[in-house]
């Protein structure tokens, strides 16, 4: 079965600060952009309260999962949307990435103001294959606290494994972190849950907006990933970077990416 996947930072201001680029006069775009590319399963960071209600009423054809990250499970959070009818719902479950990941909004001690949530759904395809996702958003400011999140998925990845085998794991998002950082090493270097990058020649993918330069100080960057466990990798294919701009309005300041592989 082949399969298109997204991770589409989608920016969390819904009117104001961000002028033309706020969700508002971006989100026809935006639906106009999935109508088009069509991908089976988006992994969306930054969906504030309004934007979710935006996609739940407008993005036609999907399926959503997820919630906020605060301790009502409002506000800012990652959601994840698949293609209806597409796969069968077998488990879903949010955590946060905390030394406590069960109590909503927990956060580790030094990290940003920011709780960090992670939405892991597993579906079951019409040939009796399992395939889990994980959402990620790690922290925007410590290194530290994104190190520990993602040793938090790699271990619950390895302990899921154990109690429902999957034939495919997905991790796809923004990790906030550049590919030669200490996070993304402890990503391509873990040993607990084995993953492989698929999306190594995206390029920069934080531009914000247009305004960062490069070779300058402060540059666009690479900070969004999907990895795939090392056997699904091996058919990872297409890589697609979403780079529309009109009239100096964007998708977000994030590019969004796909890639195709076969589940």
């Amino acid at each position: 079965m082949e399969l298109k996947i997204c991770t589409f930072n989608i920016r969390s201001v819904y009117l104001g600060e961000d002028g033309v680029n706020s969700f508002l006069f971006r989100s026809g775009m935006i639906l106009e952009k999935i109508r088009v590319e069509s991908p089976d399963l988006i992994c969306f960071q930054e969906v504030i309260d309004p934007i979710r209600a935006f996609l739940k009423n407008h993005l036609d054809g999907y399926d959503l999962y997820g919630h906020g990250r605060n301790a009502d499970r409002g506000g800012e959070g990652v959601t994840i949307a698949v293609k209806h009818g597409l796969f069968e719902l077998v488990a879903f479950e949010s955590f946060w990435l905390s030394p406590t990941p069960l109590v909503p909004g927990s956060r580790y001690p030094k990290q940003s103001n920011c709780p960090r949530i992670c939405p892991v759904a597993v579906f079951l395809t019409e040939e009796k294959k399992l395939l889990r996702v994980v959402g990620v958003h790690l922290d925007h400011i410590s290194d530290e606290a994104r190190v520990l999140g993602f040793r938090q998925i790699a271990e619950y990845l390895a302990a899921e494994q154990k109690k429902l085998p999957c034939d495919a794991t997905l991790v796809l998002g923004d990790f906030n972190a550049r590919p030669e950082s200490e996070t993304m090493r402890s990503v391509d270097e873990n040993d607990v849950f084995p993953l492989v990058e698929v999306t190594r020649e995206s390029g920069p993918t934080f531009h914000w907006w247009g305004r960062l330069v490069p070779g300058s100080k402060d540059e666009p960057r690479k900070i969004d990933f999907i990895y795939l466990d090392p056997e699904s990798a091996k058919t990872a294919r297409d890589l697609s970077v979403w780079r529309d701009e009109n009239c100096g309005i964007y998708l977000s300041d994030h590019y969004p990416f796909s890639i195709v592989f076969d589940l």
